[in-house]
Order: structure tokens, then sequence, then C-alpha cells
């Protein structure tokens, strides 16, 4: 086996072990979260930051907002906008 075959097959099974690690705590996560403490919790930062993804536009879709209450569905969110995990 070559070196380029040894890293594809590495970069290969990274990938497959990454989607099923999104995929099972995309289930832990609740359907709905409210608030920016809700945005905070499924992008794993800080409130500051939650307010800019929602400010940004990014996660609209999966935002409803009556009055000064916020809804967001996180499975359409995350995957709008995947969280980035190291």
């Amino acid at each position: 086996m070559t070196l380029d075959e040894l890293l594809e097959v590495i970069a290969v099974r990274e990938s497959a072990l990454l989607e099923r690690i999104l995929k099972s705590q995309r289930e832990q996560l609740p359907q709905f979260v409210y608030g920016i403490a809700g945005i905070a919790k499924i992008y794993d930062c800080s409130l500051a930051t939650a307010q800019r993804i929602k400010n940004s536009g990014k996660i609209a879709a999966a935002i409803t907002q009556h009055g000064r209450k916020i809804i967001v569905n996180v499975d359409k969110a995350t995957s709008i906008y995947p969280p980035k995990h190291n």
C-alpha cells in the first residue's frame, strides 16, 4: 500500500466517523431550543457569539420569533449551519 492510498483510507474513515459523531450529537439535542441561550447550546459558544449567529441571518430559516420569544428548530439550524467541532 502506498502512502497516498493509506492517506485516502484514513480520510474516508475519518469522514465516516465524524458523520456518526455529528448524527449522535444531533439525536441528543432537543427538537427545539429557546432564546439566545438555546442557540449557544446548539453551537457550544458564548451568548455573544450566539447573538452574532442569529443576527447574521445564517439560521434565519430555523428561527421563529414572537415578540421577544425566540424558538429555534435544532434539526433545521444544524443542517443549514452545522456546528464546528474540534
